[in-house]
């Protein structure tokens, strides 16, 4: 029987597309990009130009997508059954971190959404933040991630504990299926469904994947926090407190940053990586 990761790998490259500004040209190119061992290549088309970073991420999206796609054949090579199921919102529970390009992305798809809907998608955002206001959780937040294991899993298990909804979350789903953060994209379980009603360490098991862009992103897109990265559910306070960086590096210089930080050629946190093109 043959492998389902080498058959992908020598097949066609997947192709990738971030749309270029109105009146802007686009640039074209193939890559391969070695990630734990696996070569994975891809047909890009990016804008040529300058750009904000939340313009690529529909590249960073697919890119994910690609790599969990991945991960899902081995772990179904391996004997493993994927738990995940539309209808399951378990997971949409939990704290989410995202980066700060895509809490911006985040807050121009409420943007654009349509009154009434915009208007309730707003009032459930507001009233996580007043819920963790008033439990004592919002104070230090930015923190969470930064400190040691023991603390990012104790203050994750008292907001899960709160069983507060993802603000997108509808009928179990998430309303915003293609639009949703990278982590969201990379969180596949293998562990029983029971298990998601109190996840921690020793119950969940996630498939393997051979990189984590979201982590890459949290590094590349970081400007106004201290880490990175909010909370899913802070995004549309976040980026009403916080304009965008403006658009000063060249789109393909952001690309093979933030690959290369996926890769592991340049390390997380570096001065390299918070430069995009550098």
């Amino acid at each position: 029987m043959s492998d389902p990761l080498a058959d992908k790998a020598a097949g066609a490259p997947v192709r990738l597309r971030a749309p270029p500004p109105e009146g802007e040209v686009s640039i074209s190119g193939r890559i391969s990009l070695r990630v734990s061992g696996e070569v994975v290549d891809f047909d890009l088309e990016a804008p040529a130009g300058p750009v904000r970073l939340r313009s690529l991420l529909p590249i960073f999206q697919g890119f994910t997508d690609e790599l969990v796609s991945r991960g899902v054949a081995k772990a179904v090579r391996e004997g493993r059954s994927i738990s995940c199921r539309a209808g399951c919102g378990a997971c949409c529970r939990q704290p989410v971190p995202v980066s700060e390009p895509e809490a911006h992305a985040l807050a121009a798809v409420v943007a654009a959404m349509p009154e009434p809907r915009q208007a309730e998608v707003r009032a459930r955002f507001a009233a996580i933040e007043r819920r963790l206001e008033e439990t004592g959780l919002a104070e230090g937040m930015e923190s969470w991630l930064d400190g040691d294991n023991a603390t990012v899993r104790e203050k994750g298990m008292a907001y899960f504990r709160l069983g507060m909804p993802c603000p997108f979350l509808e009928a179990e789903s998430c309303s915003i299926y293609p639009d949703r953060p990278l982590i969201c994209r990379e969180y596949v379980v293998t562990s029983p469904v029971s298990a998601c009603d109190m996840p921690s360490p020793e119950t969940i098991d996630r498939i393997d994947l051979a990189g984590r862009p979201s982590r890459a992103l949290l590094t590349v897109g970081k400007a106004a926090t201290s880490g990175g990265w909010l909370l899913l559910t802070q995004a549309l306070s976040f980026a009403e407190r916080h304009a965008e960086p403006a658009a000063d590096q060249p789109a393909p210089a952001q690309i093979q940053t933030v690959f290369a930080c996926i890769a592991g050629e340049v390390e997380p946190g570096s001065a390299e990586a918070a430069k995009p093109g550098a």
